[in-house]
């Protein structure tokens, strides 16, 4: 296996309702000090308060999968237009 999936998982706010999740990949074991780093670099952009939770080494659900794929098959279909556009223009 290449790299391993990762899920951040937040609470964050009063009473800790408030849910966040994200999925990130590593091609190598992330130390823990990468992991606190991921995961206050998230709840920072996220301007959460009070945020708690974790890292885990996770499987990548289907629907995130199926959503991952969708995105960059968006980003590909895009770059390959602005290619063009950029190779008709001076």
């Amino acid at each position: 296996m290449i790299g391993a999936w990762y899920r951040v998982r937040i609470t964050y706010g009063p009473g800790h309702q408030g849910v966040h999740v994200e999925w990130t990949w590593s091609p190598e074991e992330p130390s823990e000090d990468e992991m606190k780093e991921w995961f206050d670099e998230i709840a920072t952009r996220e301007y959460m308060d009070w945020p708690i939770g974790k890292v885990e080494k996770m499987d990548l659900p289907d629907d995130v999968r199926l959503e991952k794929i969708k995105h960059y098959q968006a980003r590909i279909k895009g770059a390959v237009h602005m290619l063009k556009v950029l190779g008709e223009t001076t």
